[in-house]
């Protein structure tokens, strides 16, 4: 198992049993951050995985960031 913690003071740990190579697309805009998951084994896109959150591109860098890594750990979590 993997624990991958991102940075900052409010995130939080995500223990990760990974059986399937997965690839993460991630679309950073200005308002908001999406990325969903891409099954490599299967070739297919798995559309239960998207995840997208607003952001505010006037925050600070730790906010943003933090949203960054909510959306990717949501879309992983989906992924299962």
């Amino acid at each position: 198992m993997q624990t991958i913690q991102p940075a900052g003071a409010k995130s939080k740990g995500l223990i990760l049993r990974m059986t399937r190579k997965l690839a993460i697309g991630v679309d950073v805009g200005g308002s908001h951050v999406s990325c969903a998951a891409f099954d490599l084994s299967g070739k297919q896109y798995l559309n239960r995985t998207f995840a997208e959150n607003d952001l505010d591109n006037h925050a600070s860098a730790d906010e943003i960031i933090s949203i960054w890594g909510d959306t990717i750990r949501r879309t992983i979590e989906l992924a299962g």
